[in-house]
């Protein structure tokens, strides 16, 4: 039997006897308790369980550079079942009012979704054609640091939740101005910070979190936050693994959402590689995508999602959109019947227990069996886990 078939049985035998409540035995591939463990792990819930509560899908659709595209591309993002959509105000990458303009069509037109939705229950899988709730779109957006500042910063949100009908999650996009994008210096990030603990404790958003920020920025924020933030977003892919941010967002139960997974930064920064693009090109990520017989895109956002990131994969190829949710989303027939049945015990998925799941960060809610699918082996995660830092930043 091919090794990556028996890497595969092994992972699910592991599984099951986690929802029995069982101890995965050395046949399963038990590991150290270092945490590598959830590496093994088949199936992941589909939505993350913030840690203010509120569920975020752990698949997203990115819409930055998206253009002219963006208006179409959420509208099929949707169509294939995406329920989380990430924009800024940014108009130099992004385009938020297309944004909301799909948004706006999406639910107020009849759109394919499952029974289960129709009913009123969060879902990704789709048949049928109605209206699609706005609740059960996920949406989060980011404010420029040049509006940071208490007139400016709360006149664009509103503009923002006007738009997008809410927002769900709202970040600082920076901490700083980028060179050239801020006509007057802004106020600091702190600030700001306290302007979103504002907000959020108003209820006009439901989550409030930051985005390129440093270890260091990110610890001073801790220390001064009064209300935690739920979520990071930052650069992640195979080559520039923020480490230290995501080993810090674990140790405070603040969601790590990763952009650009599939090496689009590297378009912007110069590197030693002789490619644009080091991820679409490097050896190892090309064998293990040949050993498993898919993509080396698939490869970078399973091992992202392995690694216990949210992604948010972006394209304006149609199809690509439609592959990269198809390639995870999965609706598992024996793992909906388990939780169907009740059997749900002390290491269930979705549980707030001590469970593997939870220690690797992996934890949320499974939404009646649909799993994010994902594959790489340890030895793969081992691979591409020392590509970090091997091309200068």
């Amino acid at each position: 039997m091919p090794s990556k078939v028996l890497a595969r049985a092994a992972a699910t035998f592991w599984l099951m006897a986690v929802l029995l409540g069982g101890q995965a035995s050395s046949a399963a591939g038990a590991l150290d308790a270092g945490g590598e463990e959830c590496r093994t792990v088949p199936q992941l819930p589909s939505h993350v369980q913030l840690n203010n509560g509120v569920s975020i899908p752990r698949i997203g659709f990115g819409t930055a550079g998206l253009g002219q595209a963006t208006e179409e591309a959420v509208a099929v993002a949707l169509t294939a079942g995406y329920r989380h959509i990430d924009t800024a105000q940014a108009q130099e990458w992004y385009r938020e009012g297309a944004v909301g303009r799909a948004l706006k069509q999406a639910t107020s037109t009849k759109t394919d979704l499952s029974p289960r939705e129709e009913k009123g229950e969060s879902f990704t899988a789709m048949s049928g054609a109605t209206l699609l709730p706005r609740e059960h779109v996920f949406v989060t957006t980011k404010i420029h640091p040049r509006d940071f500042g208490a007139e400016r910063l709360g006149a664009m949100v509103e503009a923002s939740s006007s738009n997008l009908q809410g927002v769900d999650l709202l970040l600082l996009h920076a901490p700083f101005c980028w060179p050239g994008s801020c006509p007057v210096n802004p106020a600091p990030w702190q600030d700001a910070w306290r302007q979103l603990e504002d907000l959020y404790s108003k209820g006009a958003v439901r989550a409030i979190g930051v985005s390129n920020f440093s270890e260091s920025l990110l610890r001073e924020l801790l220390g001064m936050a009064t209300v935690a933030p739920a979520a990071v977003q930052n650069w992640m892919d195979p080559f520039h693994q923020d480490r230290a941010v995501r080993a810090l967002c674990a140790e405070h139960g603040i969601a790590y959402i990763a952009y650009s997974t599939l090496g689009g930064q590297w378009a912007h920064r110069p590197s030693s590689s002789s490619s644009p693009n080091p991820v679409s090109t490097d050896p190892t990520l090309i064998t293990i995508a040949s050993a498993h017989g898919t993509s080396i895109q698939t490869v970078a956002l399973s091992w992202a999602l392995q690694s216990g990131a949210i992604i948010l994969p972006r394209s304006s190829n149609l199809d690509r959109i439609k592959g990269n949710h198809q390639a995870f989303m999965k609706v598992d027939g024996a793992f909906s019947s388990l939780r169907d049945r009740g059997d749900r015990q002390s290491g269930d998925v979705g549980d707030g227990g001590d469970s593997a799941k939870q220690r690797c960060g992996t934890a949320g809610e499974s939404n009646n069996g649909v799993v994010v699918e994902v594959f790489l082996t340890v030895d793969d995660m081992r691979a591409v886990d020392r590509l970090d830092g091997s091309i200068g930043n």
